[in-house]
């Protein structure tokens, strides 16, 4: 779980707790940690729970098999950051990326991370996210998103957890809403 590092999202600090407990007795994961993560000096900062830095390469997973949910408000002007877009999209290369939202999705386009934009698909459960096929808004053709730059959305409401869920391990009997995540012009 990558949480933002935000006064904002302070509120949400019992929920994160909550969560790690949940996924860690599921039992489909082998370990939840929580680093919170914030825009720092040369990029992406993150810290352990106990505010150790962390570089970001103990994420590095080589089999492709880790699972990063960053836990957001979504309000942060750093989501339009060529830094923070590339974190993202460097995880979704290697693992399985989605974004959970803590404002209702009625909210998410007035956010800086937006509305979803695209529809995604995938051709194998546990896709990483530059394997994922996107549909191009324009020409209505599905694309390789190579550049992982689609991230799927979801809220913590149970059913859309569980179609989340279902996108993920069974991937060919639906398609998800997505973030396409771009970086402001300078």
């Amino acid at each position: 779980l990558l949480v933002e590092q935000d006064d904002a999202m302070e509120v949400w600090a019992e929920t994160v707790r909550e969560l790690q407990t949940l996924l860690g007795r599921h039992g489909a994961f082998r370990r939840v940690r929580v680093l919170r993560y914030q825009a720092g000096p040369g990029g992406v900062q993150l810290t352990s729970a106990r505010g150790a830095v962390v570089t970001s390469r103990v994420l590095a997973d080589p089999e492709a098999r880790r699972l990063f949910l960053f836990v957001t408000n979504g309000t942060s002007r750093a989501w339009r950051e060529p830094a923070f877009v590339a974190f993202a999209q460097s995880l979704g290369r290697s693992g399985v990326v989605a974004m959970l939202r803590t404002v209702p999705k009625r909210m998410w386009a007035h956010t800086a991370l937006g509305d979803t934009s695209r529809w995604v698909r995938a051709v194998a459960p546990g896709a990483t996210n530059s394997q994922l096929l996107a549909l191009h808004p324009f020409t209505d053709l599905w694309e390789r998103a190579e550049d992982a730059s689609c991230v799927p959305m979801l809220t913590l409401e149970a059913d859309r957890m569980a179609r989340w869920a279902r996108f993920v391990l069974s991937p060919r009997r639906g398609l998800h809403e997505a973030v396409h995540l771009r970086a402001s012009p300078r």
